[in-house]
């Protein structure tokens, strides 16, 4: 039997000899034998084709691990996506927390509103109350107003009365004075 006077494996990464690796993997020794017939010879070339030699085989292990290595970012970006894409998903507990924080900003905005709202009618209260004062006091001087017309009408109606009688008076008994016969010289008397 033949045995291999250097041993490694791919994965050590050490030079190795060109003419061991050159044989192959999976051979058997190779024993001539005589009086072997030509279809053991064509079987046995059959069977070494398909076979790979110990250079091969490692370069196509290192393409392997290189196209595994490039694979793997690509496998890592498209996982990282994932992830990503996962924790964009809402849980219950995320809505129950978003709804809760929804709750809390409207509450927040309906007491601005209402302080808002309220301010807006307490200054409407007070101007409307000070219209009210304004109106009560505008009553009473149209009143007062009032009743100071009246008071002047009585007096001014009583005083026309007054006038009237005196003018009355003045015309009637005025007219003895002014009384002319025609023919009668005119004498002032001076009593």
């Amino acid at each position: 039997m033949n045995k291999r006077a250097y041993s490694s494996t791919a994965s050590e990464g050490a030079v190795t000899d060109a003419s061991l690796l050159d044989s192959s993997l999976f051979e058997s020794p190779k024993v001539p034998k005589q009086g072997t017939k030509t279809n053991k010879k064509k079987k046995t070339d059959k069977e070494t084709a398909g076979r790979k030699s110990m250079t091969e085989f490692i370069t196509t292990k290192e393409n392997e691990t290189k196209q595994n290595k490039t694979e793997s970012p690509s496998i890592e970006k498209r996982l990282d996506e994932i992830s990503a894409k996962l924790s964009n998903v809402l849980t219950r507990n995320d809505t129950d927390i978003i709804k809760n924080i929804i709750k809390e900003s409207l509450e927040g905005l309906k007491e601005q509103l209402l302080g808002s709202v309220v301010k807006q009618i307490e200054i409407l209260e007070s101007n409307m109350f000070d219209q009210a004062k304004e109106l009560a006091s505008l009553k009473q001087q149209l009143s007062a107003k009032d009743q100071e017309i009246n008071i002047l009408k009585q007096s001014d109606h009583s005083k026309n009365q007054t006038y009237e009688a005196g003018i009355n008076d003045l015309e009637q008994y005025g007219r003895r004075n002014s009384i002319r016969i025609s023919g009668l010289s005119n004498i002032d008397s001076s009593c």
